[in-house]
């Protein structure tokens, strides 16, 4: 009898080596070699919390499939002290229907409480309980190697709480999507809002057959922006880099000179770093700035002629004229322009400034300025005649940067003898003098064809000018 019980416990031993040999719990093979799981991570210092507004600019490089469950989770964090989190998935789940294609993910915890998520057209809500109690807005989205802008912002208050909605712009389309939104309640002023130290990661959580090398991916985080209840705009200071120690083709690069971070996995990845705390500063050089309307400034055509010019040797950046104007002391869109300059011109080193944006707009120009998207200033080089006859508009006020335009105060700028322009400018201005995104594409293409011909041609150049009011002109 003694025989037999030892004949068939060797028997269930020898079947469940063969058993587990077979491949039928790859899934659990694959969690204990690290192919599931958790893989790039960071978390963030915005040195300010109670913030309104959180907005990542992304690039993907590698138009990702849908056979494995990739999730690159953009933030998670707080909102109004209870925990959330939002990203882009290559097979969100959906109630019935199971691991469905791309899409936008959107979830907070504590509740089963529905009532407080607002689905996107053609979306969904979800609950359950993993991890928690918790409550999800998503949205099907096929997302591909493109440049992304994913926000979360405070949309509304009513008499339960806060509702912050998820939103995701195609930068190369320029085409934006509401995903839906969540309620969170009322916290105290120490927690309100988007609380700093949130972080984000990558994770591979489904493999369609994990005897299969891991899938190619590249992704960088290239801005991270964020705005308080002050309505001022901030961005991390600090920022902590780690690779789970569960992967070995994983790796994550930080670009300090465009302080932009990317995270790599594939089969000929080599994980060089670890751990690393990088700070952000405001003290790069950017020699060349452009300035111009967001929806210009978000497009391909722009994000191509800064990456010509980086190659030129540059190192280019856009700044909105939206920022600006929120951003920026003055009494007018001129003088907001002139103050980011002032500010800015020596930290950065600028010495060329491209303005994009008509200059001119009949309804809303002033005695001081052409009222355009981006205006001209109005000078006045005849101290003695202060009509628009005499109004002559000009971009050199954003050149010269010590000199006082308006020094006796009577709002008519560049007056000869009454105020001090300064003629020895601190930059060199160009303008592209349109709005429509179609005729700037089309000047910018034809600027970067221009650079890259090699004729005798650029060595020559006519310019023409002309002085109003000089020293011996009779006034």
């Amino acid at each position: 009898m003694k025989n037999i019980k030892k004949f068939i416990c060797l028997l269930m031993v020898t079947v469940l080596i063969l058993f587990l040999s077979s491949g039928i719990f790859n899934a659990t093979t694959a969690t204990s070699s690290g192919e599931l799981g958790g893989m790039h991570y960071i978390w963030w210092k915005f040195n300010k919390s109670s913030l309104k507004s959180l907005d990542f600019q992304i690039t993907i490089y590698n138009n990702l499939s849908t056979n494995d469950g990739l999730y690159l989770q953009m933030y998670q964090g707080k909102i109004n002290g209870i925990g959330f989190y939002f990203g882009l998935q290559t097979r969100v789940s959906k109630p019935g229907s199971g691991l469905t294609g791309k899409g936008v993910i959107f979830s907070r915890w504590q509740t089963k409480d529905l009532s407080n998520a607002k689905t996107a057209s053609q979306g969904w809500s979800a609950k359950g309980d993993e991890g928690g109690p918790f409550i999800s807005v998503r949205k099907s989205y096929n997302w591909t190697n493109h440049k992304y802008k994913i926000q979360i912002k405070l949309e509304n208050s009513d008499g339960v709480g806060d509702w912050y909605g998820i939103y995701i712009q195609d930068i190369n389309t320029g085409v934006t999507n509401y995903c839906g939104s969540l309620r969170f309640p009322y916290a105290t002023d120490n927690e309100k809002g988007i609380a700093d130290g949130g972080g984000t990661w990558t994770e591979i959580y489904y493999r369609k057959n994990s005897n299969l090398p891991l899938p190619t991916l590249h992704i960088s985080i290239d801005k991270v922006n964020a705005t308080s209840f002050d309505n001022k705009d901030y961005t991390p200071r600090t920022a902590f880099l780690t690779c789970s120690g569960n992967f070995q083709h994983i790796n994550i690069q930080y670009d300090e000179a465009n302080q932009i971070i990317h995270f790599y996995m594939g089969q000929d990845i080599e994980k060089k770093l670890t751990d690393k705390t990088i700070t952000f500063t405001d003290q790069v050089m950017h020699d060349y700035v452009v300035i111009a309307p967001e929806y210009i400034a978000n497009s391909v055509v722009l994000n191509n002629f800064l990456s010509f010019k980086r190659k030129l040797g540059f190192n280019p950046t856009v700044v909105t004229i939206e920022s600006i104007n929120k951003n920026n002391q003055g009494n007018d869109t001129a003088e907001k322009i002139r103050n980011f300059l002032k500010s800015r011109y020596k930290q950065w080193k600028i010495k060329y400034l491209l303005l994009i944006g008509e200059p001119y707009n009949s309804t809303s120009k002033t005695s001081r300025s052409t009222g355009g998207v981006i205006p001209m200033r109005y000078c006045y080089p005849n101290p003695e005649k202060h009509s628009k006859d005499y109004a002559i508009p000009t971009d050199y006020y954003y050149a010269d940067l010590t000199g006082n335009w308006d020094s006796d105060k009577d709002e008519y700028f560049g007056e000869y003898k009454q105020d001090n322009v300064d003629f020895k400018n601190e930059i060199i201005v160009g303008r592209i003098p349109f709005s429509d995104l179609s005729t700037v594409s089309l000047i910018l293409q034809k600027s970067m064809n221009y650079e890259t011909r090699e004729t005798e041609s650029k060595k020559r150049i006519l310019l023409a000018g002309g002085i109003e009011n000089y020293e011996e002109k009779k006034m």
